[in-house]
Protein backbone atom coordinates (compact mmCIF):
# COMPACT_ATOMS: atom_id res chain seq x y z
CA UNK A 1 0.00 0.00 0.00
CA UNK A 2 1.25 3.80 -0.82
CA UNK A 3 1.47 6.29 2.02
CA UNK A 4 -0.50 8.38 -0.66
CA UNK A 5 -3.77 5.41 -0.05
CA UNK A 6 -6.03 5.74 3.02
CA UNK A 7 -6.84 3.11 5.36
CA UNK A 8 -10.30 2.51 5.38
CA UNK A 9 -12.57 3.03 8.02
CA UNK A 10 -13.61 -0.12 9.84
CA UNK A 11 -17.07 -1.10 10.40
CA UNK A 12 -17.31 0.38 14.09
CA UNK A 13 -15.19 3.51 13.40
CA UNK A 14 -17.92 4.27 10.92
CA UNK A 15 -20.77 3.35 13.35
CA UNK A 16 -19.62 5.41 16.15
CA UNK A 17 -18.82 8.18 13.90
CA UNK A 18 -22.69 8.17 13.02
CA UNK A 19 -23.42 8.58 16.99
CA UNK A 20 -24.49 12.39 17.25
CA UNK A 21 -22.94 14.47 19.86
CA UNK A 22 -25.72 14.41 22.71
CA UNK A 23 -26.14 10.89 22.72
CA UNK A 24 -21.99 10.18 23.04
CA UNK A 25 -21.76 12.84 25.47
CA UNK A 26 -24.89 11.55 27.85
CA UNK A 27 -23.25 7.84 27.32
CA UNK A 28 -19.99 8.78 28.09
CA UNK A 29 -20.99 10.72 31.29
CA UNK A 30 -23.03 7.68 33.02
CA UNK A 31 -19.67 5.39 32.06
CA UNK A 32 -17.20 7.88 33.75
CA UNK A 33 -20.02 7.73 36.56
CA UNK A 34 -20.22 3.92 36.82
CA UNK A 35 -16.55 4.14 36.74
CA UNK A 36 -16.41 6.38 40.04
CA UNK A 37 -18.78 4.26 41.69
CA UNK A 38 -16.72 1.42 41.13
CA UNK A 39 -12.98 2.27 41.66
CA UNK A 40 -13.31 5.54 43.99
CA UNK A 41 -16.34 4.00 45.54
CA UNK A 42 -19.09 6.73 45.05
CA UNK A 43 -22.05 6.31 47.43
CA UNK A 44 -25.08 5.42 45.61
CA UNK A 45 -27.27 6.35 47.98
CA UNK A 46 -26.33 9.92 47.58
CA UNK A 47 -27.16 10.62 44.23
CA UNK A 48 -30.47 8.23 43.98
CA UNK A 49 -33.66 9.56 44.04
CA UNK A 50 -35.16 9.31 47.57
CA UNK A 51 -38.26 11.51 47.73
CA UNK A 52 -37.58 12.08 51.44
CA UNK A 53 -34.43 13.97 50.78
CA UNK A 54 -36.02 15.67 47.87
CA UNK A 55 -38.95 16.88 49.99
CA UNK A 56 -37.73 17.72 53.29
CA UNK A 57 -33.67 18.15 52.55
CA UNK A 58 -34.14 20.09 49.48
CA UNK A 59 -31.63 17.67 47.33
CA UNK A 60 -32.94 18.56 44.12
CA UNK A 61 -29.71 17.70 42.30
CA UNK A 62 -31.26 13.60 42.79
CA UNK A 63 -33.87 14.75 40.33
CA UNK A 64 -31.32 14.68 37.74
CA UNK A 65 -28.24 12.86 38.89
CA UNK A 66 -30.85 9.82 39.53
CA UNK A 67 -30.87 9.10 35.88
CA UNK A 68 -27.53 8.63 35.07
CA UNK A 69 -26.19 6.36 37.92
CA UNK A 70 -26.41 2.42 37.33
CA UNK A 71 -26.41 -0.69 39.13
CA UNK A 72 -23.83 -2.58 38.05
CA UNK A 73 -22.26 -3.50 34.39
CA UNK A 74 -25.36 -5.43 33.03
CA UNK A 75 -28.00 -2.79 34.07
CA UNK A 76 -25.38 0.38 32.42
CA UNK A 77 -24.69 -2.17 29.53
CA UNK A 78 -28.41 -3.08 29.25
CA UNK A 79 -29.35 0.69 29.59
CA UNK A 80 -26.50 2.35 26.94
CA UNK A 81 -27.07 -0.25 24.31
CA UNK A 82 -30.83 0.63 23.78
CA UNK A 83 -30.02 4.17 24.59
CA UNK A 84 -27.35 4.94 21.60
CA UNK A 85 -29.46 2.87 19.75
CA UNK A 86 -32.74 5.02 20.21
CA UNK A 87 -31.06 8.19 20.98
CA UNK A 88 -29.20 8.43 18.11
CA UNK A 89 -32.00 7.54 15.90
CA UNK A 90 -34.17 10.31 17.74
CA UNK A 91 -31.41 13.23 18.12
CA UNK A 92 -30.97 13.13 14.15
CA UNK A 93 -34.37 13.20 14.16
CA UNK A 94 -35.20 16.06 16.86
CA UNK A 95 -31.79 17.71 16.91
CA UNK A 96 -29.06 17.99 19.34
CA UNK A 97 -30.36 20.79 21.58
CA UNK A 98 -34.29 19.51 21.29
CA UNK A 99 -33.29 16.52 22.17
CA UNK A 100 -30.96 17.27 25.10
CA UNK A 101 -34.10 19.71 26.28
CA UNK A 102 -36.48 16.54 25.95
CA UNK A 103 -33.92 13.88 28.06
CA UNK A 104 -33.71 16.94 30.58
CA UNK A 105 -37.45 17.42 30.98
CA UNK A 106 -38.15 14.16 30.50
CA UNK A 107 -35.16 13.24 33.32
CA UNK A 108 -36.94 15.55 36.27
CA UNK A 109 -40.58 15.20 34.86
CA UNK A 110 -40.64 11.58 35.52
CA UNK A 111 -38.55 11.49 38.94
CA UNK A 112 -41.04 14.72 40.63
CA UNK A 113 -43.79 12.56 39.28
CA UNK A 114 -41.87 9.09 41.39
CA UNK A 115 -41.70 11.81 44.32
CA UNK A 116 -45.80 13.21 43.63
CA UNK A 117 -46.60 9.30 43.49
CA UNK A 118 -45.00 8.11 46.67
CA UNK A 119 -46.13 10.86 48.43
CA UNK A 120 -49.70 10.13 47.55
CA UNK A 121 -49.41 6.57 48.35
CA UNK A 122 -47.55 7.27 52.02
CA UNK A 123 -44.33 5.56 50.71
Amino acid sequence: MSSQQQQQPTRLQETLGKIPLCTTLITLLCLILQLCVVFLNWNLNEYSISPAAVVYDREYYRLITSAYFHLGFFHIAMNMLSFVGIGAWLEIKMGTLYFFLTILFSTVLTNGLYIGICFFLGA
